[in-house]
């Protein structure tokens, strides 16, 4: 299937029929300015990677943004992040400026429909997303939204300005054995002063952080937005969601320390998760910081929807 084409007036991007990701997304920020502030895989047009059927689809699409539903790994879904992240969506409508996308999930599975619309804001350098869930039956499921963001090639350029959060806390288990350097479990109250497995504290707030190459953090209870500052670029992406629907956030940092296929030491990028669930694995609750707002309840039949939205700026002092 061809991919589907977004284009409004201040920007464009491409939406796969594979988990309804929304690729190159580009925005025209008006005097001849441009940002394009998605991390983009480099084995997209590789064939070796994208006829490897062992490999998830979202892996060998990697990059942009997607939505999770369930988030993870849990026992109701084979699949990490669950069926709509892998599986064919259909176009449902074509609009100006506008695409509106759906998936049906297998018979037996919790989910009956995903829906997703996608609109360019007229005027605006801004994207705004909806996302419809309707369950079999009666559920509470982790669940999350997945950009990930372009990391900047020179050390520390890129600041990270989240809303307030009352905790932070690093990943509860070894991330990466061997490649992770914060000290797992460590919690923290801000992004400048993490704890690393030396003792030394290492600063998540300017990246990319020299020494680190694969991270995950859980910001917990986050009023429902994060901007990131590049002062190299002059412009600021915002990213805002409903704190109601997503109460939490994961900040995934990989600065190329994966090695394996098909990662091979060439993916830099920052995901920008919000969540209703503990981490990224459903038995980690025992080890998370809190067990509120980790996961979403729904009614068999009834629509649960949530709204989003993406915009850049250019910098005042730009």
């Amino acid at each position: 299937m061809q991919d589907w084409t977004l284009t409004w007036d201040r920007g464009r991007a491409v939406v796969t029929p594979a988990g309804a990701m929304l690729h190159h997304l580009t925005f025209d920020l008006g005097s001849g300015r441009s940002v394009a502030p998605f991390a983009e895989a480099a084995w997209h047009d590789e064939p070796e990677i994208q006829g490897d059927e062992t490999l998830a689809q979202h892996l060998r699409l990697l990059g942009g943004e997607w939505a999770c539903v369930p988030f993870g790994t849990t026992q109701i879904d084979p699949g990490h992040h669950g069926y709509g992240s892998n599986a064919e969506w259909e176009l449902v409508e074509d609009g100006e400026g506008m695409l509106h996308l759906a998936c049906t999930f297998p018979a037996g599975h919790p989910v009956e429909r995903l829906e997703r619309r996608i609109r360019g804001v007229p005027g605006e350098a801004a994207v705004e997303f909806s996302l419809r869930v309707v369950t079999r039956i009666d559920c509470a499921l982790p669940i999350g939204l997945h950009p990930i963001f372009k990391l900047p090639e020179m050390a520390g350029t890129l600041h990270l300005e989240p809303a307030v959060f009352e905790q932070g806390q690093v990943f509860p288990e070894p991330f990466q054995p061997g490649v992770s350097r914060l000290r797992t479990g460590a919690l923290f109250s801000r992004l400048d002063a993490v704890d690393t497995l030396d003792g030394d504290p290492v600063s998540l707030a300017a990246l990319p952080a020299p020494g680190l190459f694969e991270e995950l953090v859980q910001l917990w209870k986050l009023e429902g937005s994060i901007a990131l500052r590049d002062e190299t670029a002059g412009t600021c992406v915002r990213f805002e969601w409903d704190r109601a629907a997503f109460p939490h956030c994961l900040l995934w940092i990989s600065q190329a320390g994966r090695t394996a296929k098909p990662w091979n030491g060439r993916f830099r990028g920052l995901g920008i998760e919000p969540v209703a669930s503990a981490f990224d694995r459903t038995d980690l609750l025992e080890g998370s910081f809190s067990r509120e707002g980790v996961s979403q309840t729904f009614r068999a039949g009834e629509p649960w929807e949530t709204r989003y939205r993406i915009s850049a700026e250019v910098l005042a002092s730009a």
